[in-house]
C-alpha cells in the first residue's frame, strides 16, 4: 500500500529564505523572494514568458523625467501608466492604491511609484542608507522591489539580471542573478552602480522616482530592440503585506512570469487612468488612454473585458484612429453587485490585426475596500518603547528604552528599572532594580539579575521628571518555569566515541583519528599529515605589517617562543604560545577536540610603541591537494562549491562569496582540499578584527606548487589601546572514516542485501505540530505505538481513533477545532507514518529516524514562553505572540535549546533510530548575549553566525547516540544523525554526524547533470570530508506520467551512482533492482575494491566522451559505471587487466541488459553513449 502522502515535509513547509531582523527589529519576518532561485539550464535558452504575464509595448520618451520626488503627470506622459498593485499570493489588487510608471529614453530607465499612506501620512522608514554595503532591513520598511532583466533576449554575452529593494530613504539592497550559471546563479555581491532615488510624501501619497542608467545595467544599445523582463513591487507595512504588478504567488525570480515590456518605436503609449467605484458603488469604472506621441496617425484595437463575481462578461473591443498628437479615452462601466464578488477585467491594446500587442493586464479588484487596510502596532504607537530579553541559563536581563516618540523627552531626567512578580501592587518590592540613565534619549545595557524561581513576572520602567513626564510606569509581562530537562549532561562526557579516537601528543605534535598536526614555535602547524600524506607544502605562518611614527609601513619577522601543552585528556588536549613581530606583540591558545577541530584564540596586548597596519594568516596547502573549495556564507543554496580557480597570483578572494546578513568583508568559511583531504578555516564573528571597507577577508593566491590560503585579520591601520581577542578554528579533512557499511545502506526502501534506512519527513507524522520536539501536548503514547508498529507489523487502529479525537478537539496552534482541511491533513500524516513504522521492522535490520528542525520552533511549545530569548536569533522579540505561530528557520540552538532537544531526541529512540535536521545553515544572530554579536565603533551591528550552536547540537546528539546505543541491538545501530545540509558542508558542524542530506535544490525535469556539476558534487555532497554518508533529496514532486520523467529518473540515477550518493526521493523500481544486481555483485561488501573517478591512480581510462565513472572490482570480475557529462560520443573504456585482476581475456557485457559490448585486445570497451546517458559494463 503507497502511502497517502509523500514521507516528505508537508507541502505547507517552505524551504528556508532570507530572514533579516536587525538590532532595532521586533517582529518576525520571512523574505519570500531573495534567496530561491530559478533552475538555470547550462546551456543558453530564451526566456519564454507565461502566457498570461502582463505586457507593454512602448515607444522610447521624447523628454526624460524630472526626477525630484514629486511626481507630475505631464512629465511622465509618455510613460505606460499602470493602477494597482496584486497581492503577491492571490493575485487580487491589494485595497491599499498604488500607481506606477516605466519608460525609456534610450540611455535610461525610468520607474515612478505613487502609493497610498496610512491615515497618518507617513511610511515605516527605519534602515539608513550604507554606501558600500547591502541593506537588507530596508525590506522591513515600507519599501519598493525591482527586479530588472533587460538583457533576457542576448544570444551571446552576459545575461544577468538584477533584484533590487529600497526604502523611502534609498536604502538598498540589490543583487545580480545569471542565468547561465546553473550553480551559483547569484551574486550577492553586486552592486549598482548608479542610480538616482528620489522620494517624497504628500497629500496622503508615497512619491519615488527612479532612474537607472543602461550602463548601471549592463545593458545598451541592441538590447532596446528585444524584450525586457521588469518586475515592480510595493512591500506595504502596518500591516505587511507584498504586491506587484503580477501575482501569482512564484519567486520574483522567475523570469517567465515577469511582466514583459518592449520598446516599440511605432507603437502608442498606454496609460490606465482608473480602476475604481462610482459614487453609489453600483458600477466599476475603467478607463484606459490611449497616446499618440508620432507626427503621423496610427490605429489601436482597444479590448476592455470585465465579469463580475460570475456575472457575465461586459465587452468593449474597438480599433480607433488616433490622430497625430493624439490621445483616445476608453471608458468601460460595468456592474457590481457588493464586496461578495471580485471583478475580473482583462486590459488589452494591440494593432488592429491583433499582431502586435501594446498592452495586456488580466486582473482579479474590487473597489470595495475592508473597514481597515491600516494597522499600528503597539510597539508603533508606544511613547515609551521598552524592549527587553530575558536569558534564564545566563541570569541576564537585556533592557532597551527609547524615548525617542515621547513629546516631553526633554524633560526626562532618569528613571528606575525592576523585575515585580506579577500581578503586582503598590507594596510590592522589586527583586531587582537599577538606575537608568539616559543619553540622546535612548538607554541599552544588560544587567545581571538574580536566579528567578518559576512564577510571572514584569519589568517595569519608571521615568522621572517634571509632570509632563508620564507618572505611570510601562510593564511587560514575562515567565519563568523551570523544566526536567535543563542543565542535564547528555551528549557532555570526557569518553572517547568511536571512530574517533583518543588524542595523543608526542612534542609539538597532536595526533587524532586519520591526522597528524605538528606545530611550530609560533603556536601554527608546520605540517599536517592526513591519510598518510603531507598536506601543506610549508609551515602556516602570520603575515605582520606595522609601522612607528611616520615611517613606512613595513613587513616584520614573526618571532615565536614554541608551543607547549597546557592540558591533555583523551578528548581534548590545550596549548599555547607567544610570538613578536616587531613592537607588536601576541598570545597564541589552542584547544583541539576530539575531531582535530583547533579553536585558536589569538590576543594582541595594548601597546602604544606602534601601529598595526595588517595582519594576516597564512596556510601554504599542496597544490595538488587543492583542487576544490568550498566557500561557505551566511544562508544556503547560494554557495560555491567546485574547483579552485585555474591560474597563478591571486585566483580568488571572499567578496566573490555570497552572504545576506554579514557585515563588511567579513566571511566565515572556507575549505580547500581534494575529495577527502583539505583543510577548513572558519570564524562565528570578527569581533576583535580591525577591518577596512576593501579588503576581503579570505584569498587564495597560487605560486608554482603552493595554493596559499591568506585570512586577513586586520587591514586596516589600528592602534592597540586595549586588549584584543581574535578567535577562530581549524579543521583538516577527512574528520573520521566513513561509516562501516555505507555503500549498502538505501534510502527509504530496501533492497536484498542492503540496509534500508527510512524517514519520516515532517514532524507530524510522528505526532508533532508546527516545528516540535514531541507530541502534540508531550502525549508520548504515539511514541510507544509507533515502537509497537516497528516490533510486530501491525497498527494500533484504536488509538489512531483516540489520537484524532484529541486533535479534533483543539486545534494545536489556536485552540479552534480544525477544518475539515486540517483535520484530513493531520490524518493522513498520522496514517503515512504508522505506514512507515510498520513497513521499517526492526528484525528486518531497517533504520528509521523522524524529522526535526534545529532552526525551528512553534510558539505553542511550553518551553518558548521562558526561553525565547535565548532560543530566536533576532536582536529583540515581541512577547505578544500567539500560539499558533512559529518561525521555521530563525532558531540557533544555544545551550538551553540543546539542552532541550537533546533530551527529547533520547525519549524519541523509542521508536526511531536516529534523527533528522532540517538545514544546518549559518545565519546572522543578532543577539549579544547568546549570539555571539557586537557593535562597532560605528554603531553597526556584527552578527555571529550561529557555527559553534549547531556544532554542539550535532556533537552531542551524536555522543548521547553512541552512550544509548550501547544498550540498543546491533541491528539498531549505528543510531543516524542526518544532517540537512543543502549547499552548506561545513565540516566542523558537521564532523559528529555520519550522515548528510544535500541537493533539496534547482528543481524540475531536467538533467541532473546540468543541475550539479560533479566538482560540485565532490566539493560538498559526497560526504567524505566528515566520513558521512552521502544522500541526496533532490527531485521534487515530479508527475510521474510526465513523459520527462523518466529521463529525469535516470539522468539522477547516473549522477548518483558514480558519486556514491543515495537518494531520498522516490525511485522508479528500475533503481532498486539495479542495486540488488550491484550488491549481489559484491558492491559495497569487503570482497569488493571501488575506485572513484577522483582517485589516482586509476585502473581505467575513458576516451571520446565527457564522463564520470566508479569502478567495482573484484578478482577476475569488474563493474564500470559511465555516466555521462557532456553530449556523448563513442566512449572507449581501457582497463588495467593487472589492477584489476581480470583473466587474460575478459568479455564485456551490458551490466544492465546482459548484451555484449565490443573489447578490443588492448581491453577497450567502445560503445556509443548518448548525452548524460548511464552505461554500466560488466567485464569479466
Amino acid at each position: 500500500m503507497t502511502p497517502p502522502l509523500p514521507l516528505k515535509r508537508p507541502s505547507n513547509r517552505c524551504a528556508p529564505r532570507s530572514h533579516k531582523i536587525l538590532k532595532d527589529i521586533r517582529l518576525p519576518f520571512r523574505l519570500c523572494v531573495l534567496t530561491v532561485f530559478p533552475f538555470a539550464a547550462s546551456a543558453r535558452e530564451m526566456v519564454v514568458p507565461a502566457d498570461n504575464v502582463p505586457r507593454v509595448a512602448l515607444p522610447l520618451m521624447r523628454t526624460a523625467p524630472t526626477c525630484d520626488g514629486v511626481i507630475n503627470e505631464r512629465e511622465w506622459q509618455d510613460a505606460a501608466r499602470i493602477v494597482g498593485f496584486a497581492a503577491h499570493r492571490g493575485g487580487t489588487i491589494t485595497p491599499r492604491n498604488g500607481v506606477f510608471w516605466l519608460g525609456c529614453d534610450g540611455k535610461q530607465l525610468f520607474i515612478a511609484v505613487r502609493s497610498q499612506t496610512p491615515p497618518d501620512n507617513s511610511v515605516l522608514t527605519r534602515a539608513v542608507p550604507h554606501p558600500k554595503n547591502d541593506v537588507k532591513a530596508a525590506f522591513l520598511d515600507d519599501s519598493l522591489e525591482l527586479v530588472l532583466d533587460p538583457k533576457r533576449g542576448r544570444e551571446d554575452g552576459e545575461r544577468a539580471f538584477y533584484h533590487l529593494i529600497s526604502n523611502a530613504r534609498g536604502a538598498l539592497y540589490d543583487h545580480a542573478n545569471d542565468p547561465d550559471d546553473s550553480r551559483n546563479p547569484a551574486d550577492f555581491s553586486w552592486r549598482l552602480p548608479k542610480w538616482s532615488f528620489r522620494s517624497g510624501v504628500s497629500d496622503g501619497w508615497w512619491h519615488v522616482e527612479m532612474a537607472f542608467p543602461l550602463e548601471s545595467l549592463g545593458a545598451n544599445e541592441r538590447d532596446l530592440a528585444t524584450p525586457w523582463g521588469i518586475r515592480v513591487a510595493r512591500n506595504w507595512r502596518r500591516p505587511g503585506a507584498q504586491s506587484q504588478w503580477s501575482g501569482g504567488g512564484v519567486s520574483y525570480l522567475d523570469q517567465p512570469s515577469m511582466p514583459v515590456v518592449r520598446w516599440l518605436p511605432a507603437a502608442p503609449i498606454t496609460r490606465v487612468l482608473d480602476m475604481t467605484g462610482d459614487e453609489d458603488g453600483r458600477n466599476a469604472i475603467i478607463r484606459v488612454e490611449v497616446r499618440n506621441p508620432h507626427p503621423k496617425p496610427i490605429k489601436a484595437r482597444v479590448v476592455l473585458s470585465d465579469a463580475w463575481h460570475r456575472n457575465p462578461a461586459t465587452t468593449i473591443d474597438q480599433i480607433h484612429d488616433i490622430p497625430a498628437g493624439g490621445a483616445e479615452v476608453v471608458e468601460m462601466i460595468s456592474g457590481d453587485a457588493g464586496d461578495a464578488g471580485l471583478h475580473h477585467t482583462v486590459l488589452r491594446v494591440t494593432s488592429p490585426l491583433d499582431d502586435t500587442v501594446y498592452f495586456a493586464r488580466d486582473v482579479r479588484w474590487t473597489f470595495h475596500r475592508p473597514d481597515a487596510v491600516w494597522s499600528i502596532g503597539k510597539e508603533q504607537k508606544r511613547s515609551v518603547n521598552l524592549l527587553f530579553k530575558y536569558y534564564p541559563y545566563h541570569n541576564k536581563i537585556r533592557l532597551r528604552v527609547d524615548l525617542t516618540a515621547l513629546a516631553s523627552r526633554t524633560q526626562v531626567t532618569g528613571g528606575t528599572a525592576g523585575i515585580f512578580r506579577a500581578p503586582r501592587n503598590d507594596a510590592s518590592p522589586p527583586i531587582w532594580e537599577t538606575k537608568l540613565a539616559f543619553a540622546d534619549h535612548m538607554v541599552e545595557d544588560i544587567h545581571a539579575i538574580p536566579d528567578l524561581p518559576d512564577g510571572d513576572y514584569e519589568v517595569s520602567v519608571l521615568l522621572a521628571g517634571d509632570k509632563t513626564v508620564p507618572s505611570t510606569p510601562v510593564v511587560q509581562p514575562f515567565v519563568r518555569k523551570r523544566f526536567e530537562w535543563e542543565g542535564n549532561q547528555l551528549g557532555i562526557t570526557d569518553e572517547v566515541m568511536p571512530p574517533f579516537e583518543p588524542l595523543t601528543v608526542e612534542g609539538a605534535n597532536v595526533a587524532c583519528v586519520l591526522r597528524t598536526h605538528q606545530h611550530g614555535s609560533t603556536g601554527l602547524w608546520d605540517s599536517v599529515e592526513t591519510r598518510g600524506q603531507q598536506l601543506l607544502s610549508g609551515p602556516m605562518r602570520w603575515e605582520v605589517t606595522t609601522h612607528t611614527g611616520k615611517q613606512t609601513p613595513a613587513s616584520q619577522s614573526v618571532a615565536g617562543r614554541g608551543w607547549a601543552v597546557v592540558s591533555r585528556r583523551a578528548n581534548q588536549v590545550a596549548g599555547k604560545s607567544s610570538w613578536r613581530a616587531g613592537a607588536i606583540s601576541a598570545r597564541v591558545e589552542t584547544e583541539y577536540d576530539v575531531d582535530g577541530m583547533m579553536l585558536t584564540t589569538l590576543t594582541l596586548p595594548p601597546t602604544e610603541r606602534a601601529t598595526l597596519d595588517r595582519l594576516s594568516l597564512a596556510i601554504p596547502i599542496r597544490n595538488a591537494l587543492a583542487r576544490y573549495m568550498h566557500a561557505v556564507g551566511d544562508s544556503l543554496r547560494h554557495n560555491y562549491a567546485g574547483f579552485v580557480p585555474e591560474g597563478d597570483g591571486p585566483i580568488w578572494d571572499s567578496s566573490k562569496g555570497n552572504k545576506i546578513d554579514i557585515q563588511n568583508t567579513f566571511f566565515p568559511y572556507l575549505w580547500v582540499g581534494g575529495a577527502e583531504r583539505g583543510v577548513c578555516w572558519f570564524a562565528d564573528t570578527d569581533r576583535g578584527w580591525a577591518l577596512d571597507a576593501e579588503t576581503p577577508t579570505i584569498e587564495l593566491i597560487r605560486q608554482g606548487d603552493t595554493l596559499t590560503m591568506r585570512v586577513n585579520l586586520v587591514t586596516k591601520p589600528t592602534r592597540l589601546t586595549s586588549e584584543r581577542r581574535i578567535v577562530f578554528g581549524l579543521q583538516v579533512t577527512p574528520t573520521k572514516p566513513m561509516p562501516e557499511g555505507w555503500r549498502r545502506w538505501t534510502g527509504n526502501k530496501s533492497v536484498p542485501g542492503g540496509r534500508s534506512v527510512g524517514w519520516l519527513g515532517s514532524c507530524y507524522y510522528w505526532g508533532g505540530v508546527n516545528h516540535d520536539l514531541y507530541p502534540y501536548k508531550k502525549t508520548f503514547e504515539f511514541y510507544d505505538e509507533l515502537k509497537k508498529s516497528r516490533e510486530t507489523g501491525t497498527i494500533n487502529e484504536d488509538f489512531k481513533k483516540r489520537w484524532m479525537a484529541l486533535i479534533e478537539t483543539r486545534h494545536p496552534n489556536d485552540g479552534k477545532g480544525y477544518s475539515a482541511h486540517g483535520y484530513e491533513f493531520m490524518r493522513l500524516h498520522m496514517n503515512a507514518g504508522f505506514h512507515r513504522a510498520k513497513s521499517c521492522q526492526w528484525k528486518d535490520g531497517s533504520r528509521l529516524f523522524g524529522y526535526t528542525n534545529a532552526r525551528g520552533i512553534g510558539f505553542q511549545a511550553p518551553e518558548f514562553a521562558t526561553f525565547q530569548d535565548e532560543w530566536l536569533r533576532y536582536g529583540w522579540f515581541n512577547r505578544d505572540w500567539s500560539d499558533r505561530s512559529g518561525v521555521g528557520y530563525d532558531v540557533s540552538p544555544s545551550r538551553s535549546f540543546v539542552d532541550c532537544a537533546v533530551w527529547y531526541y533520547r525519549k524519541m529512540l523509542t521508536w526511531t533510530d536516529g534523527v533528522y535536521w532540517d538545514n544546518m545553515f549559518l545565519s546572522a544572530h543578532y543577539d549579544p548575549v547568546v549570539g555571539n554579536a557586537w557593535i562597532d565603533d560605528a554603531g553597526a551591528v556584527h552578527p555571529g553566525m550561529g557555527l559553534f550552536h549547531l556544532r554542539e547540537l550535532v556533537k552531542r546528539t551524536a555522543i548521547m547516540h553512541w552512550q544509548e546505543g550501547k544498550k540498543l541491538p546491533a541491528s539498531r545501530l549505528p543510531l543516524i544523525q542526518l544532517s540537512h545540509m543543502t549547499n552548506t558542508m561545513i565540516v566542523p558542524i558537521l564532523s559528529y554526524g555520519n550522515c548528510n542530506m544535500d541537493w533539496e535544490w534547482r528543481y524540475g525535469y531536467s538533467d541532473f547533470q546540468d543541475r550539479f556539476s560533479p566538482d560540485l558534487a565532490v566539493a560538498e555532497t559526497i560526504g567524505r570530508q566528515v566520513g558521512a554518508w552521502p544522500t541526496i533529496l533532490a527531485g521534487g514532486h515530479p508527475k510521474v506520467d510526465d513523459p520527462r520523467t523518466p529521463r529525469m529518473w535516470r539522468t539522477r540515477l547516473g549522477v548518483c551512482l558514480v558519486h556514491e550518493i543515495q537518494n531520498f526521493d522516490y525511485r522508479p523500481k528500475s533503481d532498486y533492482e539495479l542495486y540488488r544486481k550491484l550488491f549481489e555483485f559484491g558492491y559495497g561488501g569487503p570482497d569488493c575494491a571501488v575506485y572513484n573517478y577522483w582517485d589516482t591512480p586509476q585502473p581505467i581510462r575513458i576516451d571520446g566522451v565527457d564522463a564520470r565513472t566508479l569502478t567495482i572490482s573484484k578478482p577476475g570480475a569488474t563493474v564500470v559505471v559511465v555516466t555521462d557529462y557532456g553530449d556523448g560520443g563513442k566512449a572507449q573504456v581501457t582497463l588495467d587487466r593487472k589492477a584489476l585482476k581480470l583473466g587474460v581475456t575478459p568479455e564485456a557485457s551490458d551490466f544492465e541488459t546482459g548484451e555484449p559490448v565490443e573489447m578490443t585486445a588492448a581491453r577497450t570497451c567502445t560503445f556509443e553513449l548518448d548525452k548524460h546517458a548511464l552505461k554500466i559494463l560488466l567485464v569479466r
